[in-house]
């Protein structure tokens, strides 16, 4: 006899009966063993989810299914990824995730719609279809179209992937009557979304059909190959699915010209108005000769506040103390309100004068110059205006950035010489702020006033930079440093987010024989993965206000970076953090020349022979080392090093609409080529650092599409001076194959590289595009190198030469 259930417990079952939607992912993929596997992952309605896939290996095919209940409207955007051994080998390039709005039409019943996915391949198409570059080479940005939009009972629709639209008009024509029965002018017109070209099947009866493109001439261009095939649901549930591109020979996308740009610290810039330093005045100046030359990217060191010491020491631009305040030394004084009627302003334009005329910037004198003109003008300007509308919707709106940058300039100021490790806690300040407007007991509602008002005018200058910039059709490219200083915001705000007891740089290596290290901790990776790196992704939205792409400092610090423990002064000690160090038994007779871990484990030189000592082993020890140290770097922690990079870089890359350029120098795992091209991430090629074995400088066939070329950087000796020391036969050789044999010089070498297609962008530093004139040709060329890196002490306060003329280098 059957049991029945209480009448309460049948209420509860009840109660909870809802329909649902549920979508079912599919998409063909082969795994080479049962180790590899497939996940799907994206954002459903603003929410970060994550689903498990299944496979069938009789059809490499996998699977993955969500539901809701009593959803009406569901927004996806996702990207299938690869893991092997839980490690991340390969994922789609986030600029182009899949991407669609599924509407339920009837939410009291229960709605299946299935999705048939096609694994989305990098292409340097994507970049140039989309904004920055879309604009400056002419194409379609298809993230101006609306999204790809199907309704659970609609009729089956499918996507075809495509980044560049066709010139004229896509059409759908197959067998079936109610798509043309083989007629083209009866054929149903396919609709441009952001993620490609969408057809619809007017019935779900299965047919045979292809893709035909009229062009605007009237011709009719059919895509090759076989008819696909169209085979609705049996089940009858809706079918969402994408398709491969056709295939057409007689149509052909043109690749575009690479654009040329200037590279220049701001600081270096000489202006009608400057007070001893460039600043975002002097930077309109120099848009308007780009635009004169045709050149289309102007790309600046970093520009973020650095001012701690109030020494010489604050000039390094990448050590900045917030990854949120521009820096003060770049504010425009001219454009102060009140600076033009203030009473003082001829003094003080005799003082920029003075600051002005001098080789290189004064670093201390123009800050306390400007210090001293922004805090008087401001006391003026807070008199009349602190309720100002402009300033206090910028005040609200950047509040949660603002207020920490202005609460630590502030504590900094009442505290000189402190480390931020002394500070009062962040939380207990920001409290006490909150409560009283007070820090200590002491008012300090004025001083945090004046680095939020300094922010809002920079801001304002910036963005006047930015406009301008797009008016002539210009991008402005950033630098985003990989570290921020020990002794910033970020650190005092978010100290789990940082590794204080270690130092991050770089071993030693062709730059400094004894390492490089610079300063600033490294980051708690583990941590900032816990909010899906929250931190990272704010900071690349912040830098998209102001710029158009970026250059990322150091790019190999998200594969790995160099990790020096704090106190030891000696980069030579550090190991690469994450890595797969060796045990004591691996190492066992040359451990004295590994540097070991905290965990225990020891980590080979770069180059063995270098080390002190090495010459005195026998020669077996000596090829021990040798052998441990070309496995561990180039083949023990390649699968270790994509993996770190791959879940690190496609989880920020996708948070602002902005084109990302690597620079990639250095000692570079396998792994990086691979990962930069997936993610579609601009690589930096240097004519005079070959990345391939053998070669002694950069062949044409050598630069990749995607990627920035020059002829140097601030890190080393410019154009000139390289080319000054470089033997003859090797200046021969690279006449030759660039073809400028008839003026074997750097500025018959700069014109060219002006006739190259491979790059996406060729950049060079300002000093470097003097060579085609002759401008600045009296200063020595050693003075032309911006950063020694070798020097741990360096001043960074290259200004570019004077001349009679004033600023002939213009013209």
């Amino acid at each position: 006899m059957r049991r029945l259930l209480p009448l309460t417990v049948l209420s509860f079952y009840i109660i909870f009966i809802v329909n649902m939607l549920t979508l079912r992912f599919r998409i063909p993929y082969r795994t080479d063993d049962t180790d590899t596997y497939l996940q799907w992952q994206g954002v459903i309605d603003g929410r970060m989810t994550r689903l498990v896939m299944r496979s069938d290996p009789s059809s490499d095919l996998w699977y993955a299914e969500w539901s809701a209940a009593e959803c009406e409207v569901v927004e996806l955007s996702y990207n299938y990824r690869v893991w092997r051994r839980g490690q991340l080998l390969r994922v789609e390039p986030p600029s182009l995730p899949h991407t669609f709005r599924v509407s339920a039409a009837d939410v009291r019943a229960d709605k299946v719609v299935e999705i048939y996915d096609l694994w989305v391949e990098a292409s340097p198409q994507h970049r140039y279809s989309q904004a920055p570059l879309s604009r400056l080479m002419g194409r379609t940005d298809l993230r101006k179209y609306r999204l790809p939009s199907i309704a659970s009972d609609a009729n089956d629709t499918f996507l075809l992937h495509s980044a560049v639209p066709y010139e004229g008009q896509l059409f759908l024509v197959g067998a079936h009557p109610s798509i043309g029965g083989w007629d083209v002018e009866k054929g149903r017109p396919l609709v441009l979304s952001r993620c490609g070209y969408m057809l619809q099947f007017p019935e779900r009866v299965a047919t045979e059909y292809k893709i035909i493109l009229k062009c605007p001439t009237g011709d009719v261009i059919w895509e090759e190959g076989a008819n696909r095939h169209y085979i609705p649901d049996p089940d009858g549930h809706t079918i969402y699915g994408e398709l491969p591109a056709p295939r057409w020979t007689s149509y052909r996308t043109e690749k575009p010209a690479p654009l040329t740009g200037t590279a220049v610290p701001l600081f270096a810039l000489r202006g009608k108005r400057t007070h001893g330093v460039g600043d975002f005045g002097a930077a309109v100046e120099l848009l308007n000769w780009m635009h004169r030359n045709h050149q289309s990217v102007l790309q600046l060191l970093p520009i973020y506040d650095t001012t701690f010491t109030r020494s010489e020491k604050d000039s390094y631009p990448y050590n900045a103390i917030s990854t949120f305040g521009l820096h003060p030394i770049y504010m425009d004084l001219t454009q102060l309100p009140g600076y033009r009627e203030a009473p003082e302003r001829e003094a003080w334009e005799e003082r920029g004068r003075r600051l002005d005329e001098r080789p290189a910037v004064d670093y201390c004198g123009v800050m306390a110059h400007k210090m001293e003109v922004i805090e008087l003008l401001f006391e003026r300007w807070s008199d009349e205006h602190r309720d100002d509308r402009p300033f206090v919707d910028f005040y609200t709106k950047m509040g949660e950035q603002l207020l920490p940058y202005a609460l630590f300039c502030t504590i900094r100021d009442l505290y000189p010489g402190r480390a931020v490790a002394d500070y009062p806690l962040y939380g207990e300040a920001l409290h006490e702020w909150s409560a009283s407007r007070t820090h200590g007991g002491r008012d300090i509602q004025q001083r945090v006033m004046l680095y939020a008002f300094i922010q809002y005018r920079l801001y304002k200058q910036l963005e006047h930079l930015k406009q301008k910039a797009r008016h002539l059709h210009i991008i402005i490219k950033g630098d985003l440093p990989i570290g921020v200083s020990r002794n910033s915001v970020d650190v005092w705000q978010a100290p789990h987010l940082f590794c204080l007891d270690k130092e991050a740089g770089s071993p030693p290596d062709a730059f400094s024989a004894t390492g490089q290290d610079w300063g600033f901790p490294t980051y708690n990776w583990e941590e900032m993965e816990r909010d899906h790196f929250a931190w990272w992704r704010r900071r690349l939205q912040t830098m998209a206000l102001h710029f158009d792409a970026l250059r990322i400092d150091h790019i190999l610090g998200f594969f790995r970076i160099w990790s020096i423990p704090l106190g030891t002064g000696d980069a030579s000690t550090g190991w690469y953090v994450p890595a797969q160090g060796y045990t004591e038994e691996e190492v066992n007779g040359v451990q004295q020349y590994c540097n070991k871990d905290e965990s225990g484990r020891y980590h080979p030189p770069l180059e063995p022979h270098k080390r002190v000592g090495f010459e005195r082993l026998p020669a077996e020890a000596q090829q021990q080392l040798c052998q441990l140290s070309q496995e561990y770097y180039y083949h023990r922690n390649e699968d270790l090093w994509r993996s770190t990079a791959l879940k690190r870089l496609s989880a920020i890359v996708s948070a602002a609409p902005i084109l990302l350029c690597g620079e990639d120098l250095g000692v570079i795992p396998k792994t990086v080529k691979e990962v930069l091209e997936s993610l579609e991430i601009l690589s930096l090629e240097v004519l005079r650092m070959p990345k391939l074995l053998g070669r002694d400088f950069v062949r044409p066939e050598d630069i990749p599409e995607l990627s920035v070329f020059t002829t140097s950087t601030h890190d080393m000796a410019s154009l000139r001076g390289w080319w000054s020391q470089l033997a003859t036969d090797r200046k021969e050789a690279i006449a030759q194959v660039y073809h400028f044999e008839g003026d074997p010089t750097p500025k018959g070498l700069v014109a060219a590289l002006l006739r190259l297609q491979s790059p996406s962008m060729l950049i060079l530093p300002l000093q470097d595009w003097f060579v085609l004139t002759g401008f600045g040709a009296d200063v020595p060329a050693e003075d032309e190198q911006i950063n020694h890196p070798e020097d741990p002490n360096q001043v960074w306060n290259y200004r570019l030469p004077r001349s009679q003329s004033g600023n002939s280098m213009m013209r």
